[in-house]
């Protein structure tokens, strides 16, 4: 995702916080890391630490406290399990003749798109994605592969129904990426990541 649309992130997770109640991690689209003023300049002069804080508090899990006065409700730090996709290619472009796709904040409408044939729709409270690029020419979309890329979204696993709606998601993306020339498909599980990363 672009760095532009963090607070646009934040507003829409913030409105569907109740629904969420789940940790979300917030990725950067890769084409946006190495340009002027892009996400990995905004990281390295630390601008980016508060809008980190801001997302990581509304995103972080709610929980209960004992107090004096009883349980109270606060949000915590986590260590759910993630699912992780990494996509590996070679870099070239795929013809597409769907319309052009934009990324778009996280929590809202979110598509993936990987190859001319791979466009998906996953709920933005089940797995948090990133789309990657895409160019228009007069005969028709290109969706640009990159070298690799990544999916991560929660699969908490006190929820079951979680867990399944994600694991049938990637696996349906991760089969139609492996059908792909010169392309291959990987899944792992990664513990403990922050709410907010920037991942290259």
């Amino acid at each position: 995702m672009h760095a532009a649309i963090l607070p646009g992130a934040a507003k829409v997770i913030s409105a569907l916080q109740v629904d969420t109640r789940r940790s979300v991690r917030l990725i950067f689209q890769y084409a946006e890391e190495l340009i002027p003023c892009g996400a990995a300049a905004l990281t390295a002069a630390e601008e980016m630490n508060e809008a980190r804080r801001a997302v990581g508090a509304l995103t972080a899990p709610r929980s209960t406290r004992r107090t004096p006065l009883g349980l109270m409700p606060c949000k915590t730090s986590y260590a759910d399990l993630f699912k992780k996709l990494v996509i590996r290619g070679r870099g070239s472009q795929a013809f597409s003749s769907s319309p052009p796709m934009h990324p778009v904040p996280i929590a809202a409408e979110t598509m993936i798109a990987t190859q001319p044939t791979t466009v998906r729709e996953i709920d933005p409270r089940v797995a948090a994605v990133v789309s990657t690029s895409q160019s228009t020419r007069r005969n028709g979309s290109y969706n640009l592969i990159l070298d690799e890329g990544k999916l991560i979204g929660p699969a908490q696993l006190q929820d079951t129904t979680v867990c399944e709606q994600v694991a049938h998601g990637v696996e349906l993306l991760e089969w139609s990426i492996a059908a792909a020339p010169r392309a291959t498909a990987a899944q792992g599980f990664t513990l403990g990541h922050d709410c907010c990363g920037n991942d290259p």
